[in-house]
């Protein structure tokens, strides 16, 4: 095996001489990169191919969108859906003044340029920063760049986002729409567990167990291609065991019986028996919230909201009816439970306890100063 020269970063190097500078009769010569000796020989073999057969092309003035795209087929091709679909929205909506430029031409000030157009969102800065920089290393590791202009590139700072609970008449309308039996188990599974949309998804009956009370997460659906992909859990954290809690004991209960009777897996499977397509989940999660919507308005148009909702808006939040944001309310119930930190850490799966304690945290920043509590007491002895 050849011997090639280790760089600072790791990677191997190599030299290939593709012809000579009729001018100048000097060796053209390109350089290329790998993180292993014998993806550089393979590099280098295909190249040397195609200088043989003459099907060799100049790649010095290859754009960066051209590149980009190229990257994304090869490197996020058998990705998450969200995750390829996260990528190319960055490379076809937000690369702005590099998008035409070569390569070769880009320099540090352009990439400061094109994440300073983005400013006000910090999440666009930094998935397009983050994009960039695989994109230049892999241009590097091809011998098409000599460097990363992205490295070290500084963003703003995080804003701090706080995810809204449900309101009172939120929480009356979910649990008290006009819900078929398994978009209420559905949304039961939500407010009371805290799981993630795809982890439900993903839960067969072997999953629930009555005996133990418990509901065991080991899987998530990843919908890609609008195919439904099971996984496992991205970290250790996230296979674990939830209870079932007793306002969904019963229903569920009922249902995973009737399911099996009926030789059924999935608790939410499409018309084959797998689980929810990407699009079958969407209109599924549509007929929820315009029933949820549906129960809000007919609450607040005629009183009868419970106690505890006065102020509240009429108009229905409908985006904000996320799968997410019941998890972030269950998180709420936790706090308010009195489950510290490191257990609740451990029921909502979170990787990092840090995580947690942030959620935790910033609900004990909403609760009232102590000369606020004193207001609302003296109202009371009044």
């Amino acid at each position: 095996m050849a011997k090639y020269k280790k760089r600072k970063d790791g990677r191997y190097q190599a030299n290939i001489i593709l012809g000579k500078d009729r001018k100048t009769g000097k060796y053209i010569q390109k350089i290329i990169y790998a993180p292993t000796i014998r993806e550089l020989e393979e590099k280098k073999a295909k190249i040397v191919t195609s200088l043989s057969d003459g099907t060799y092309a100049d790649d010095k003035h290859t754009t960066v969108y051209k590149y980009a795209l190229q990257w994304l087929q090869a490197e996020k091709q058998n990705k998450s859906a969200s995750t390829y679909n996260g990528y190319h929205n960055i490379i076809q909506n937000h690369l702005g003044n590099l998008a035409d430029m070569e390569l070769l031409q880009v320099k540090r000030s352009d990439v400061l340029i094109a994440i300073a157009a983005l400013e006000g969102h910090y999440d666009l800065q930094r998935r397009l920063r983050m994009t960039l920089n695989q994109i230049f290393e892999s241009a590097i590791d091809d011998g098409m760049l000599y460097k990363n202009v992205c490295r070290n590139i500084p963003i703003g700072k995080k804003p701090k986002t706080a995810q809204r609970n449900f309101t009172e008449l939120e929480k009356q309308a979910i649990l008290t729409a006009d819900l078929d039996e398994r978009e209420e188990i559905f949304v039961l599974l939500l407010y009371y567990t805290g799981m993630r949309c795809g982890e439900i998804l993903a839960l067969d009956h072997t999953c629930i167990n009555f005996h133990t009370g418990s509901i065991h997460v080991q899987a998530a659906v990843s919908l890609q291609k609008n195919q439904p992909i099971i996984k496992s859990p991205k970290t250790e954290a996230g296979n674990r065991y939830i209870s079932i809690l007793t306002p969904l004991q019963k229903k569920l209960h009922t249902y995973v019986t009737n399911l099996k009777k009926n030789g059924g897996y999935y608790l939410f499977a499409g018309p084959a028996g797998e689980p929810f397509s990407k699009t079958i989940y969407r209109r599924f999660w549509k007929k929820i919230r315009n029933k949820i919507q549906d129960r809000y308005e007919r609450i607040s148009s005629t009183g009868t909201a419970s106690a505890g909702t006065t102020g509240i808006t009429v108009v229905f939040d409908y985006d904000g009816m996320t799968p997410h944001r019941f998890r972030h309310n269950f998180a709420t119930m936790l706090h308010d439970a009195g489950v510290d930190a490191k257990e609740a850490q451990i029921i909502l799966g979170h990787s990092d306890v840090r995580v947690t304690l942030d959620i935790y945290t910033h609900l004990d920043d909403q609760k009232a100063l102590p000369m606020e509590k004193m207001e609302v007491f003296l109202k009371k002895i009044k």
